[in-house]
């Protein structure tokens, strides 16, 4: 388990890789709880019961659907979190089509997950809320 943070100054150098073809990147996995924060404290809180699949990009996730390429992204001025339950990479084991291995499969079943968000003030420890707030 995990947290991850964010700051609105770091987001982009740290979370989005200019692949040859655009595509999301910077997924965190088994992740406890996340916090967006601008540089006064102030952002957002988001809690996974028991864990999330977190994303945080300065681009929206519809902007990758027409790029070919990384220069053909604009960043909108806005943070977009994404709060999954699970995420798959685009790969296999290699680069000629081999499946995931078997742990590593979503299966196509019933799936619930639950998280609460709440706004941060400055002066607020994302942790410390974070484990009061779970169970």
């Amino acid at each position: 388990m995990s947290w991850f943070g964010v700051s609105r100054s770091c987001l982009a150098a740290e979370q989005f890789v200019p692949y040859a073809r655009p595509q999301e990147s910077g997924n965190e996995a088994d992740v406890r709880f996340v916090a967006l924060t601008d540089d006064s404290g102030r952002g957002l809180l988001a809690l996974g019961a028991p864990v999330l699949s977190v994303n945080a990009s300065q681009y929206p996730v519809e902007a990758f659907e027409g790029a070919r390429h990384p220069h053909e992204l604009a960043a909108d001025g806005n943070v977009h979190l994404n709060l999954d339950r699970a995420q798959r990479g685009v790969a296999g084991d290699n680069s000629w089509g081999r499946p995931p291995l078997r742990e590593y499969v979503i299966e196509a079943d019933a799936q619930s997950y639950r998280f609460w968000v709440s706004a941060l003030r400055p002066g607020d420890d994302p942790a410390e809320l974070a484990h009061k707030t779970l169970p």
